[in-house]
């Protein structure tokens, strides 16, 4: 009887072994699909932060993240070239210092109506470092970033169509004018 029982003990024993063996190979396998699963994950992740760095570093409009106290946080190359800063002297910079100072009575409604719309576009006038101006059309939304608040702002310079604009105007008063002077000598 004692041949039986280490027998049966035995093949208990090769079984625990065995089903042990088998479950640590799933546990095992489950592992290396997850970590695969996460590196891949990562690997999409970074690629996906290397095109934004890409099309932030390389866009033609001004870029700018912003807080909710209106301290740049993050700016493109082309705000740095249009605002004539360093990188190091536009971040942290509040935003009324790149205003003109005839627009910035208008600043508070414009942060308004981003925040009562998430987002809004208007038109203002900004100041580089040499104290000249330019005028600007600015398109601004609210992000939030690990649950804070942000603006985003993408501007664009707009002083050729405002010159248009300008010129088209001056041409319409001419012609008016000239309209006039014809009319008002045939009555």
């Amino acid at each position: 009887m004692t041949l039986q029982i280490r027998m049966i003990v035995i093949i208990l024993i090769l079984i625990f072994i065995t089903s042990g063996s088998f479950l640590g190979v799933i546990i095992r396998n489950q592992r290396v699909v997850y970590y695969r699963e996460k590196y891949e994950t990562e690997l999409a992740h970074l690629a996906l932060v290397r095109h934004f760095d890409y099309i932030l570093k390389y866009a033609n409009d001004i870029i700018l993240l912003v807080d909710k106290d209106l301290n740049i946080v993050e700016a493109n190359d082309r705000a740095l070239e249009y605002y004539q800063y360093t990188r190091e002297e536009l971040i942290g910079m509040k935003v009324e210092r790149i205003r003109a100072p005839e627009t910035l009575s208008q600043l508070t409604g414009n942060v308004n109506n981003v925040n009562d719309n998430e987002f809004a576009t208007f038109e203002t006038v900004h100041k580089r470092k040499d104290q000249s101006t330019f005028p600007i059309e600015i398109s601004s939304r609210v992000v939030m970033i690990e649950g804070l608040k942000y603006y985003q702002t993408i501007g664009r310079d707009i002083t050729e169509r405002k010159t248009i604009e300008n010129t088209l105007k001056e041409s319409e008063e001419r012609s008016e004018k000239y309209l006039k002077k014809v009319l008002f000598q045939y009555l």
